[in-house]
């Protein structure tokens, strides 16, 4: 099953994939949220995307993320939807276990819903925003928090610092098979470019973290707060030394999220 499920997993989130000149990753490359840390305590509302492909069979869980803004809404991307197509799961969910395991609550999202404007080629607002619909509302984990229209601009944030927030693997070489990626992990990135609909974040001397393939929907949170203010949609480079984020703080993206929130 993961044989086939893995790779078309994977594919989904090169919408804005490299160019033929762009180096790929080589099996020894560094841990997807590149040089993150695990973290058990912090950004506990950042879970691990979860299916089971055919009924009776045992949930899987991937590198891929959500974070959880509401008792039962989780913000994630749109080109899930390519993914969902593709597969065509029997069940999905989260769970919030920063070391998913067989033993782990996967909390059921019956209900997913893409951004009807979601735009691939557009790199200054891609909207690659989605939502997961819980099938029934959490006590724990507390919920991040959605910014206020227009955070990040007011802050003027290029060049300041953003916490990461996803599960990946330590090396690609364990992907699949390799029990080690299955942990929450966390790390530092530069803003480099901010524009109305996107934030794109860089390694730096200071901040060397960056986002990479398979962390799709990981969250991207202003500085050292629970402040969500973008979700991961895919590398700009081929060392995923850059990584694009839809912007969260929009009229657009704000509006339509908290249509979803009671």
């Amino acid at each position: 099953m993961k044989a086939r499920i893995l790779p078309l997993f994977l594919a989904a989130g090169l919408v804005l994939g490299c160019s033929d000149s762009q180096r790929m990753l080589e099996p020894d490359d560094p841990q997807f949220i590149l040089g993150g840390e695990p973290t058990h305590v912090r950004h506990g509302h950042v879970g691990a995307f979860c299916a089971v492909f055919v009924e009776g069979d045992p949930w899987e869980c991937f590198p891929a993320a959500g974070v959880l803004v509401s008792k039962d809404v989780v913000v994630a991307v749109a080109h899930a939807g390519p993914f969902l197509k593709a597969t065509n799961p029997a069940r999905t969910g989260f769970t919030f276990d920063p070391e998913p395991s067989p033993e782990s609550r996967i909390h059921e999202a019956t209900t997913y819903v893409a951004h009807p404007d979601w735009d691939p080629g557009n790199i200054e607002n891609p909207m690659d925003l989605g939502v997961f619909i819980l099938d029934q509302p959490v006590d724990e984990p507390r919920p991040a928090k959605l910014p206020k229209r227009d955070f990040l601009t007011d802050r003027k944030v290029e060049n300041a610092f953003f916490t990461l927030v996803g599960y990946g693997l330590q090396t690609l070489d364990g992907w699949p098979g390799d029990p080690d990626w299955k942990r929450r992990l966390t790390g530092r990135g530069a803003g480099d470019q901010l524009h109305t609909g996107s934030v794109v974040v860089e390694s730096s001397d200071r901040y060397p973290n960056t986002p990479c393939f398979g962390d799709s929907s990981s969250g991207l949170f202003y500085r050292d707060t629970n402040i969500l203010v973008g979700t991961f949609s895919a590398p700009l480079t081929g060392d995923c030394s850059r990584g694009l984020y839809t912007a969260l703080d929009t009229d657009e993206a704000l509006s339509w999220v908290n249509s979803f929130i009671d």
